[in-house]
């Protein structure tokens, strides 16, 4: 497959992507299921994770300066189904204004302090990148955080894949306390034994927003001969539109620092992505690193059928989504 560059150049050297996002962040809002509580209860390392449980210890906050580690399955992300795993590990402080005894006196009500990790997964299990952040769990949320959240104040304090770079802070919206139990508990069984559920609100400022390029007059959509599409060359339904976009973050194979893009191979875009075009969710034909360049890529879609004199499109990525453009369509 061959690319003609020549047609597309100026949009894709002089287009600038711009995302209504960028200002405030992106919120995904992150559903955890499955979740159980490992307190570290044992001193004897030949017991750990060697019963297959229930072991069931009281629903209540684990004693100060114990560690409590805990795992769950991500289910949803910003409604849409999707696959991962969560992690949490911290300290208990029992941190409160008005401390009892063995709690921790402080100007702050907290339960502790550590850190999470979200492993996300696309629904075929290809691992699309990690979020880590580190803070207090429970307590008031940060400030600037989005109404819906409750609780836990964490920084964004970094991530890999897709995420790559990515900053920003972390909320707790909901949560069924979960399961409580000890680390003598085979975590092989997490799933067998009823857990609890959460959902966490984070506000991501990635390192680049994905975006449809733009010159500023016209979107970067492209009919399947690489010619704009115009009012004199509207869109029209079941045809393959091209889109030139960046940030879709890494390739596979993955792309060497300092590289290009090529076409041997072509080299498909990990995260997900899907078309939204006039309200109608679409799979992509292509979502590819655009050769000749290293943060241009090219997504194909089928033009819904549908009416009006305009085709509304955006896309979303791993959660985050682009800005929306509008090209001509005649139905």
């Amino acid at each position: 497959m061959r690319f003609d560059l020549a047609v597309v150049v100026s949009f894709v050297l002089v287009g600038s992507p711009l995302s209504a996002q960028q200002g405030r962040g992106a919120l995904l809002e992150v559903e955890v299921a499955n979740r159980a509580f490992y307190v570290n209860d044992v001193a004897d390392y030949s017991r750990l994770a060697t019963d297959s449980g229930p072991v069931v210890i009281p629903q209540q906050f684990a004693r100060t300066f114990s560690m409590v580690t805990a795992v769950g399955d991500i289910v949803r992300i910003n409604g849409a189904a999707a696959r991962g795993t969560w992690v949490s590990r911290y300290q208990v402080l029992n941190l409160s204004r008005t401390a009892q005894p063995s709690q921790s006196i402080a100007d702050t009500d907290r339960l502790g302090a550590g850190e999470d990790v979200f492993e996300f997964m696309a629904l075929d299990e290809t691992i699309i990148g990690t979020i880590m952040t580190r803070g207090f769990h429970l307590g008031a949320p940060p400030a600037g955080a989005p109404s819906i959240a409750t609780a836990t104040n964490h920084a964004i304090i970094g991530g890999t894949g897709f995420f790559a770079g990515v900053r920003g802070q972390l909320s707790q919206v909901s949560q069924t306390f979960g399961r409580a139990t000890s680390t003598i508990e085979d975590p092989g069984m997490r799933r067998t034994h009823p857990g609890g559920t959460a959902t966490f609100v984070l506000n991501v400022f990635p390192d680049s927003f994905p975006a449809i390029v733009s010159d500023g007059n016209a979107p970067a959509v492209f009919h399947s001969d690489f010619s704009p599409v115009t009012s004199t060359r509207p869109a029209r339904p079941a045809e393959t539109l091209v889109l030139a976009v960046t940030g879709l973050g890494p390739t596979r194979p993955s792309l060497p620092p300092g590289s290009v893009f090529d076409e041997n191979p072509l080299r498909p875009v990990h995260a997900p992505v899907t078309v939204v075009a006039n309200g109608v969710e679409l799979a992509s034909v292509n979502q590819l690193g655009w050769p000749g360049f290293d943060n241009r890529y090219r997504v194909d879609f089928v033009v819904p059928p549908g009416a009006g004199s305009s085709l509304t499109i955006r896309l979303t990525v791993a959660g985050l989504r682009t800005n929306a453009v509008s090209v001509a369509y005649q139905p």
